[in-house]
């Protein structure tokens, strides 16, 4: 016998049942099958070989290859997109902390900025305050040496008495 069948169920809803199903099916079409094995002739017709022709399995092949390649391309882009992610985020970290060093540098600087200038007005209070002190010191040795001289006359005007 050159052919051998194949019953196949016709149900439409064959490829999305789940396999169990398929069991109980009860349209059925029966399809040839070409019998290579089968030593008898089949009818003068040239014996149909069971392997697909080798262009199509060549075809597989590059295809297969070439998704391999591809696939290995993107895990390398990956690796790179991730790399450069990594680096960025480290990047913008540092950019942060030295933003904030900067902050607080320009903000030490302001308030030394500050400090200094009050430092120099206090010197400077200081200084007027030094010279008001010998003013009021002069004036005191002043008052004091006028006290001397009018006590001395008024010692002198009782000791002319």
């Amino acid at each position: 016998m050159p052919w051998t069948l194949l019953q196949l169920p016709l149900n439409p809803l064959f490829f999305s049942l789940p396999f169990s199903t398929h069991l109980h099916t009860n349209i059925t079409t029966t399809y040839p099958i070409p019998d290579t094995m089968s030593t008898q002739s089949n009818s003068g017709e040239q014996p149909i070989s069971a392997q697909p022709p080798l262009d199509i399995v060549e075809q597989g092949k590059q295809k297969l290859e070439s998704f391999q390649s591809e696939l290995e391309q993107a895990r390398q882009q990956r690796l790179m997109a991730e790399k450069m992610a990594t680096y960025w985020k480290s990047s913008s970290e540092n950019l942060r902390q030295v933003s904030m060093r900067n902050k607080s540098y320009n903000d030490l600087k302001k308030s030394n900025e500050e400090l200094v200038k009050a430092n120099q007005d206090l010197k400077k209070a200081f200084e007027d305050m030094r010279k008001e002190r010998d003013n009021v010191k002069m004036e005191c040795n002043l008052i004091q040496k006028e006290k001397e001289d009018l006590e001395k006359r008024l010692h002198d005007l009782f000791a002319g008495f």
